[in-house]
């Protein structure tokens, strides 16, 4: 068994080269397409190739995280309303400073007034509106007019008699991305030395004290609390004909600007075109709540595209190609999310799409080359299949005539699946039909396998043998020479001796060996049943012999030598005692004699040619009884045949069949009692025909009926012990009748005699 699995084992030597080499490809691979990687990584993480998706992701970003916006924020529109109201734009001094007084009444807590005070107007009316700046209770900002988005900007001055009326100027300007919208503002803005801050930063008090400097130059991101129009507003003409009750107005930072057609400042932004001042507004609301975004600078955002490619290069090398695609989705997907976490719920701002970009692109290279290196190594497979020798070569394939690279691989591959197809048919067949049970297990002895020999060793025990069966169920059904019941792993260790019996009486080798892994890990058992019952009783027959050579031959003869001795060396002085010696004599010559003559013809019996011919059963069965009219006239007991129509022919061999009629007769006359009779008789049944020989005996209880047809069997009790005989006549009888292709049947009772019935098949 062992030679047989051996030679299924796969040749490995082939493998041991090729897989070294795949390894050192792919490692070699790997690191060529890491450097690529990281190389490309910093060449677009510096140039910031991946800015205007970054800015795309940021704005769909920025309309997930709406915040409510702060209640002191209040909007004063110069609309057309207001226009049609206080009068066309541009208004005179006067009015401006009638319209701040209004605003005053409420008692705000600033207004940002993001009004350019560019036209010359009237002394007076100048002086009116400075007074009203410097005497408002209400800090008031005006904003400067920029040129130009530089950091060293000249300004356009506002009149400075307004200017230094104000409580502070602020710049109002915005910087706009390179796809033309609104993300960020200049904290502060230089000129001639001077730093301007933003004018909506003067309104946050936690700025007034705020000495600014070159870092406050740097654009600044900022979040959107959402679309146009969230901010609570109010039309100036409202204020100016004092709708508005003053409490609306009180603790308000006040936002005034203009959104009149024709007059408004449009800008666009992540949620479309919106007015300045509603921009305005969400600096204001962001530097308020502490919600200015804090950008990663260069090298922060470098690491995170980094960490993430390497974190997938990482993968390539360890991971398998499922977790592999798994990771490589997770990253894609994960560094955005947590881009959008930190943006959220940090206000920091991480660019991800380098990141998105390297790990997207980076994946199909690496794939590729993988599928190179393992295309390159199943072509060599696939070819060494191809040119192995095994029981495939019994099968005829086509050839391949493909030129195409990849045709010629699937005509290779399909025919490589072809032949592993065939082989799998071959050596499953090969193991279905194998003449003993063959069991294959699992690691935890579950029954994964069996053939057909087993199943039906199975069935006959009463077992189970389907899949995932334990096999301990099956060999509940068997126990070892002490009587107790099979433990594989004591088998398979050879702890215990193999040999075991069913519960028929039937003898079986149990013989295990272990399935292994290609790693050499065990994964399993084959469990091997073969029927030795032949084996056993041929052995036990021997045994027999051998006792009967040394006892029953043996001892006849060494009577015989005895008797000559004595014979010899006492002289006999009656005639009458030498006739006793020579009688002795005589009886142990015949009973050898016929201990003989029943070995040699079991040995005809169990011969492998018969002469076979057209025997006519009535006169075998005449000369059966003419061969022991004699004895059984000693005796006195008559044999009585039946008359028969007809002659009935059977094919066989005439003399082994009168042995065995003579043989069946004699036992009749040999346990019948004297001046008995015996019955023969001969029926014609259909197709066949049925000999029976009857005597009014001793007859035999059930035990002895079934012990008839066993070599040496004999009764050890009883009148039927005293009769001579060996027990190999029955066994003669049996061999005989079984192979003319008949049987034989006993049917008896203690004191009521035997009936032997044969029964023949006819030739037609």
């Amino acid at each position: 068994m062992n030679d047989v699995l051996g030679s299924l084992k796969p040749d490995t030597s082939a493998r041991d080269y090729v897989e070294p080499e795949l390894k050192d490809n792919l490692a070699f691979e790997w690191w060529l397409i890491s450097f690529a990687a990281t190389l490309a990584v910093i060449i677009i993480s510096w140039a910031g190739m991946t800015y205007q998706l970054d800015l795309l992701f940021y704005d769909a970003v920025v309309r997930l995280g709406y915040h409510k916006p702060d209640p002191s924020i209040l909007i004063v529109k110069i609309d057309n309303n207001a226009l049609k109201t206080i009068g066309p734009w541009p208004w005179t001094p006067d009015k401006h400073a009638q319209f701040i007084k209004q605003l005053n009444t409420g008692h705000p807590t600033s207004i940002g007034y993001n009004v350019l005070f560019l036209d010359p107007s009237e002394s007076k009316a100048r002086d009116d509106l400075s007074k009203t700046l410097k005497t408002s209770p209400a800090p008031i900002f005006l904003p400067m007019l920029v040129e130009s988005g530089g950091h060293n900007n000249k300004t356009v001055a506002i009149v400075p008699s307004i200017a230094s009326s104000a409580t502070a100027v602020g710049h109002v300007s915005l910087p706009f991305d390179g796809d033309g919208i609104v993300r960020r503002y200049w904290p502060a803005l230089s000129t001639k030395g001077r730093y301007w801050p933003a004018l909506v930063a003067l309104m946050d008090n936690n700025n007034q004290h705020h000495v600014f400097s070159d870092q406050d130059l740097t654009e600044q991101l900022f979040t959107y609390d959402g679309p146009s129009n969230r901010f609570p507003a109010i039309s100036a003409a409202a204020i100016w004909r004092n709708e508005v009750p003053p409490e609306f107005l009180a603790g308000k930072r006040i936002l005034v600007g203009v959104t009149a057609s024709g007059f408004e400042d449009l800008h666009p932004t992540p949620f479309g075109i919106m007015p300045g001042v509603e921009i305005q507004a969400n600096i204001l609301d962001n530097l308020l709540n502490d919600r200015s975004i804090k950008e990663a600078s260069n090298i922060v955002k470098l690491i995170v595209d980094l960490l993430s490619l390497w974190t997938l290069l990482i993968g390539f090398r360890f991971l398998s190609p499922r977790l592999t695609i798994l990771l490589t989705a997770i990253l894609g997907c994960g560094v955005p999310f947590l881009s959008g976490l930190f943006f959220l719920f940090g206000n920091f701002w991480i660019p991800p799409i380098t990141s998105v970009v390297a790990v997207i692109f980076t994946y199909p290279f690496w794939a590729w080359s993988r599928l190179a290196s393992l295309s390159k190594y199943f072509s060599y497979e696939l070819e060494k299949l191809w040119g192995d020798t095994s029981p495939m070569k019994l099968q005829s394939w086509p050839e391949i005539t493909a030129t195409d690279p990849l045709e010629y691989k699937k005509q290779l591959l399909r025919l490589a699946i072809s032949r592993i197809i065939f082989m799998r048919r071959f050596i499953s067949d090969s193991l279905y039909y194998l003449p003993d049970a063959f069991f294959v297990t699992d690691q935890d002895n579950n029954i994964i396998l069996a053939n057909k020999a087993a199943e039906k060793l199975a069935t006959g025990l009463g077992a189970q043998s389907s899949y995932k069966t334990p096999i301990s169920e099956l060999l509940n059904h068997f126990h070892n020479e002490e009587g107790h019941l099979i433990n594989l792993d004591q088998v398979k260790n050879n702890e215990i001796s193999s040999q075991c019996y069913a519960e028929d009486g039937r003898a079986f080798d149990l013989r295990v060996a272990a399935c292994r892994k290609v790693e050499g890990q065990p994964d399993g058992s084959l469990v091997m049943l073969v029927d030795i019952s032949a084996v056993r009783a041929a052995e036990e027959q021997r045994q027999r012999i051998l006792h009967l050579l040394s006892h029953d031959m043996r001892s006849p003869q060494i009577s015989i030598l005895a008797l000559i001795d004595t014979f010899s060396r006492t002289p006999c002085s009656k005639e009458a005692d030498a006739q006793e010696i020579i009688s002795k004599i005589s009886g142990y010559a015949r009973r050898t004699l016929g201990l003989a003559d029943n070995f040699t013809r079991l040995a005809q019996a169990e011969a492998p040619e018969y002469q076979w011919m057209d025997v006519e059963i009535g006169g075998v069965m005449t000369s059966a009884v003419d061969e022991l009219w004699v004895q059984a006239h000693n005796r006195h007991i008559q044999i009585n045949l039946n008359e028969w129509d007809e002659p009935l022919f059977v094919k066989g061999d005439p003399s082994l069949l009168e042995r065995t009629f003579i043989n069946l007769i004699d036992n009749a006359v040999k346990y019948s009692p004297e001046g008995s009779s015996v019955s023969c008789s001969i029926k014609e049944k259909g197709e066949q025909v049925e000999i029976s020989i009857c005597d009014k005996g001793i007859g035999m209880d059930q035990a002895q009926v079934e012990a008839l047809f066993r070599p040496f069997s004999r009764a050890t009790a009883g009148p039927a012990s005293k009769i001579s005989g060996i027990g190999l006549g029955l066994v003669f009888v049996n061999k005989v009748i079984l192979r003319h292709h008949g049987h034989i049947i006993c049917k008896t009772a203690p004191g009521e005699g035997t009936c032997f019935i044969v029964t023949l098949p006819l030739i037609l």
